[in-house]
């Protein structure tokens, strides 16, 4: 299950995951973190869309003008939909950032899975 640092620092198994970090970490480790310190952590989860924002399909493309018209909304849904995780107060331009870095061409693949152990 995926949690998100909301403040501060978490250290698990000798890596830190700073504040706007999500961390992999197994259900029952993240739902006693959540359960302990809500302000700390939270669910890391896609965010709905209200009903009468249009779907931005994942597999678009998007350039740096079509993600400026969007609403935050719809970038959130447009990274979750692409496994880019954001925190909901996220800025739009913070947003749009996370969206560009996660698209790049040619960086890999990591599994959070596989760094915290």
């Amino acid at each position: 299950m995926q949690v998100l640092v909301n403040k501060f620092e978490l250290v698990r198994d000798g890596v830190t995951y700073k504040a706007g970090s999500v961390v992999d970490l197994p259900d029952d480790v993240a739902e006693a973190l959540v359960e302990s310190a809500p302000k700390e952590f939270a669910y890391a989860m896609p965010i709905p869309l209200p009903d009468d924002a249009p779907a931005v399909p994942a597999e678009t493309e998007a350039s740096a003008e079509s993600l400026e018209e969007m609403t935050v909304a719809q970038l959130q849904q447009l990274a979750a939909d692409n496994g880019i995780a954001v925190a909901k107060s996220a800025k739009k331009a913070d947003i749009i950032a996370a969206i560009n870095a996660g698209c790049e061409p040619g960086l890999p693949d990591v599994d959070a899975a596989d760094l915290v152990k």
